[in-house]
């Protein structure tokens, strides 16, 4: 089988965040669950950094993502529009560009966008993919990847 267009890394995450939950079932979709009183909180997983080559094209987005939801690429741990992206897009923060030049770290992130909300959610497809455009999903290499608090 050819290598995954989905350049993404995650897996299972327990606990975290006061009881963030993130589980990936056989397809590799993601059921997120938990409840927390803070808002842009959620779970983060680290990327594989050769899999986002710097000047590179790319694009992000989400199936099955619920409201109040949001996916984030942060390359090198900044949070401005050149180095944060976004699905879906919000302020001047874009769902896709170019891996900036300067990048040495990435992250891929689920959070809550700006609410202290449930987050329950089955079936969260994540996916960025090299390029101007996204193919339909497909699940990623690697989803066995732990995460983290964000």
């Amino acid at each position: 089988m050819s290598p995954s267009p989905n350049i993404l890394r995650y897996g299972p995450v327990s606990n975290e965040n006061g009881g963030d939950t993130a589980t990936v079932d056989a397809a590799g979709a993601l059921s997120l669950s938990g409840q927390t009183k803070v808002g842009w909180s959620g779970l983060k997983w680290e990327q594989d950094m050769t899999a986002f080559p710097p000047g590179e094209t790319f694009q992000l987005g989400c199936d099955n993502l619920p409201a109040n939801t949001e996916i984030l690429v942060r390359f090198n741990g900044q949070s401005d529009n050149a180095h944060q992206f976004l699905y879906p897009v919000r302020g001047d923060y874009a769902a896709g560009g170019v891996i900036p030049k300067d990048a040495t770290s990435v992250l891929m992130a689920v959070r809550r966008a700006g609410t202290a909300s449930d987050f329950t959610a089955q079936d969260v497809r994540p996916m960025v993919n090299l390029g101007e455009t996204l193919p339909p999903w497909r699940k990623p290499d690697v989803t066995d990847g732990g995460g983290a608090t964000l």
